[in-house]
């Protein structure tokens, strides 16, 4: 599969400015690191998720892949073209979208700010309306399109700037935090046009910056995670977590559990993490646990429940959330 995102070694740093003092004695300024060495590589359709908390790094790394601010150092590639040598061809490979969109113009109706764009991107204006009402129909927006955008909810106005970045037929889509502003219907409403319209209809490849995590698992095929700076992990969702956090998770159903066999199961080195659903140990219970070698732990935690007199109905492997992965990240780095 063709990667059409490529970064190599990639650093961004800002002057720290605290005061009148920083600005004056600018030579002596100390540096504050958005990003600190990030290489990844993005693969062409489908979607990939840029996760990580606020502040590490996920709106700057997005606007550096645009041309919007350039790297401190390394290379960024966008479908083989250095984005620092040729930002006009980037241009016209992107679209740019965030969660808080203000490009639009608020008095003026869907279709006359497409059609305003459209001349900004130099569509010939014998292909302008036909084109506006295009990317209108994609968005679902051609109902609507002659009405203010003032009278739009805020998901129409992200359709509605999706649309406008469609106008350009870019390759590849970045949004920042798309659904920052969303209520819960309307994001899940926008999921579905991401996933049904830009990737399966259109093809598109979707970068998405995001610390929602049903986002990330609804939407992307593979992430990154993102963290002061530094990719943690790059893989599918299935993998990542294993790549962060070195253990199994484990559940095992029971039908009866002895009270004193949880203190037995707590005391085994290499298990960690035990938990018992309900609390109370009674019939048709839960046991969770993670191990750090899963063929020599769990037949000895089974054994040990047998031994106690439970009775173990079912072993089965459970994949980490990204949750779990994102707060495995922020824990070990506190």
């Amino acid at each position: 599969m063709t990667d059409v995102v490529v970064l190599e070694n990639v650093h961004k740093r800002f002057p720290k400015i605290s005061g009148y003092k920083d600005i004056a004695l600018f030579w002596r300024r100390s540096n504050i690191f958005a990003l600190n060495g990030v290489s990844m590589a993005v693969p062409a359709g489908g979607a990939f998720g840029i996760l990580g908390p606020n502040g590490a790094g996920k709106t700057t790394l997005l606007k550096i892949l645009t041309g919007l601010v350039l790297p401190t150092a390394g290379t960024v590639k966008i479908g083989g073209i250095d984005v620092t040598g040729h930002p006009e061809r980037i241009r016209q490979k992107l679209m740019y979208v965030t969660g808080e969109e203000r490009t639009l113009f608020w008095r003026l109706t869907g279709r006359q700010n497409l059609k305003f764009y459209a001349s900004l991107f130099e569509i010939p204006r014998s292909q302008n309306r036909r084109m506006v009402d295009e990317v209108l129909t994609i968005v679902n927006l051609e109902e609507f399109a002659d009405v203010p955008v003032m009278k739009y909810s805020t998901g129409m106005k992200h359709r509605l700037a999706i649309a406008r970045g469609l106008l350009a037929s870019p390759d590849i889509l970045l949004l920042d935090e798309p659904t920052r502003s969303l209520d819960p219907l309307s994001a899940r409403r926008l999921w579905a046009f991401i996933k049904d319209v830009l990737i399966s209809q259109l093809g598109r490849t979707v970068l998405i910056a995001t610390h929602n995590m049903e986002e990330a698992s609804y939407l992307c095929s593979r992430v990154a995670i993102l963290d002061k700076g530094l990719i943690k992990a790059s893989d599918t969702i299935d993998r990542v977590g294993q790549q962060l956090i070195n253990r199994s998770l484990y559940h095992i159903e029971l039908d009866t559990l002895p009270a004193d066999a949880i203190l037995k199961i707590q005391r085994v080195s290499g298990v960690h993490d035990v938990a018992l659903s309900p609390p109370n140990g009674r019939p048709e219970s839960t046991l969770e646990l993670s191990v750090d070698d899963p063929k020599a732990h769990i037949p000895q935690v089974v054994e040990l429940i047998v031994q106690s007199g439970g009775r173990v109905t079912h072993v089965s492997q459970k994949q980490r959330s990204l949750t779990d992965v994102i707060l495995a990240i922020s824990e070990s780095s506190n």
